[in-house]
């Protein structure tokens, strides 16, 4: 198994790939139709780097659901400890519509995480 990060690298034992090099390992050639990622607090970096890219714009997933956080613990982050305000969210889900052509198109709550949401977004231009 990998897992996905802002760069291929090894960690104690573990290999994260970026986006890009992940679909090459699967031998991934084309958009795929859903990408799900559960990356605790990261997936702003890893969609920011990666799936906002142009330059992979035609390899960029037609659905994407991922878990989004807006407190978190882990300790790698930038933003730990503290809860993301609502002018960050907006910001970010304004880029993933303006750079990658993503809306919201459904969201589902866990019990017992307060913090995070499910969300699908669909890509509605190209």
């Amino acid at each position: 198994p990998y897992c996905l990060s802002t760069q291929t690298e090894t960690i104690d034992g573990r290999d994260y790939l970026s986006y890009p090099d992940l679909l090459s390992k699967a031998n991934i050639t084309s958009r795929p139709t859903l990408l799900k990622i559960d990356v605790e607090g990261f997936e702003y970096e890893i969609i920011g780097v990666h799936l906002m890219n142009a330059s992979i714009a035609h390899i960029q997933p037609y659905q994407i659901t991922m878990e989004a956080h807006w407190t978190t613990r882990m300790v790698g982050l930038s933003w730990v400890l503290r809860t993301k305000q609502a002018g960050e969210l907006v910001q970010f889900f304004t880029t993933l519509f303006i750079a990658g052509g993503y809306l919201p198109v459904a969201s589902t709550r866990f019990a017992g995480c307060y913090s995070c949401l499910e969300i699908t977004l669909a890509k509605v231009k190209c």
